[in-house]
This record gives structure tokens, C-alpha cells and sequence, in this order.
């Protein structure tokens, strides 16, 4: 799993009120397991407070049922609904809806390591960091992959590189997290 490479700040804030968005589509077989397992460890975060948004961005199977049943156990959890597919979507629809001090993301599957998500809410709620990203491709990080997907990876990222002139070195790692306000959110 990938580990997130962030020197450890000390909070300004006293406890962050943190969202944690989860896109999906059409995840009924891995949703719930997934959930409670993030929901269970954030609970056991005692400097965090935090809600976990399931934005369902055009699901046909059975997500959106899952996601309501599990809005009802857990009141930390709540869905929200999007008859278009998009994760980029699904996202700016959720943090356009909270109050959170930060707003992160991960991918349904948790590929990366929770223990990793502590680290990178602390660097961003300190407010010497915007933005904080995941990254599989740090040197630092522990991952195994096929060296097909390894590849594909790997090219992908010099193309962005090369054509939009970022700096950072994974831009498909879905573990992310910016503070608020952010650009999608209406400013006073």
C-alpha cells in the first residue's frame, strides 16, 4: 500500500472538522466492507472530527441502497446522489456541500494505507499546506505492482508532466486533500 511521504505539523486547529469524500460507482460488492473500515478508524482518530461523504455518481446496481443503509447506522456517514457519472463531479458536489476545515478524498477500494490519512489532515489543518497528495511513486513508498501497470503508470505521468508542467509525481493516487475554502466553494 502507498504510504503518504508529509513532514508531521502540529495542528493550529484545534480538532479539524475533516469530510472525507468516497466517489463511487456502481460499488455494491466492496462499499460496505470499505466503509466501516474507514468509519472505525477515523472514529478511533480522537484529534478529528469528520464526516465521510458516498457521492454515488450514476450507480445501476445496488450503491445507492447500501449507502443509505449504512447513512442510517453510522451518524458520522451520509450519501449524497448524482444521476451523471463523474468523479470529479461527485467530488465538487460534496465538498460544495459541507462546512468541513478540510476536504479530502479516497478511492472506495482504500488501496492506500490508512494510517497514512492522519499525516497528511495534520499537514494540510496546520495551514502550511494546501494541498497534500498520495503518491505511489515517491521513492520512499512501498508498493508492489505488475511492470505493465508499473509502465502505464509511469508513462502517463511524464505526459502530464510534460504537457501541463506539474510538479508532483502521481496524479492518480486517490488519496488526496486541499483546505477550505477551496475554488469550488463560493467565496464571501
Amino acid at each position: 500500500m502507498p504510504e503518504i511521504i508529509l513532514s508531521i505539523i502540529s495542528f493550529q486547529m484545534s480538532s479539524p472538522f475533516v469530510n472525507v469524500t468516497v466517489p463511487v460507482f456502481n460499488e455494491e460488492g466492496r462499499l460496505r466492507t470499505s466503509i466501516v473500515k474507514l468509519e472505525h478508524f477515523l472514529t478511533n482518530q480522537s484529534d478529528i472530527r469528520f464526516e465521510i461523504v458516498i457521492a454515488n455518481n450514476g450507480s445501476t446496481d445496488r450503491t445507492q441502497a447500501i449507502a443509505e443503509e449504512l447513512g442510517q447506522l453510522y451518524p458520522t456517514v451520509r450519501h449524497i446522489s448524482l444521476v451523471e457519472k463523474g468523479r470529479g463531479r461527485a467530488i465538487k458536489t460534496s465538498w460544495n456541500g459541507t462546512e468541513a476545515d478540510v476536504l479530502s478524498y479516497m478511492d472506495v477500494d482504500l488501496s492506500t494505507d490508512l494510517s497514512s490519512f492522519v499525516p497528511m489532515i495534520q499537514a494540510v489543518a496546520s495551514g502550511n499546506y494546501q494541498l497534500a497528495i498520495g503518491s505511489r511513486l515517491h521513492p520512499k513508498s512501498a508498493v508492489k505492482r505488475s511492470w505493465r501497470r508499473e509502465v502505464i503508470s509511469r508513462c502517463y505521468i511524464l505526459m502530464l508532466r510534460f504537457v501541463f508542467s506539474i510538479r508532483f509525481l502521481d496524479a492518480q493516487c486517490g488519496f488526496k486533500a486541499v483546505s477550505s475554502p477551496w475554488p469550488t466553494r463560493p467565496r464571501p
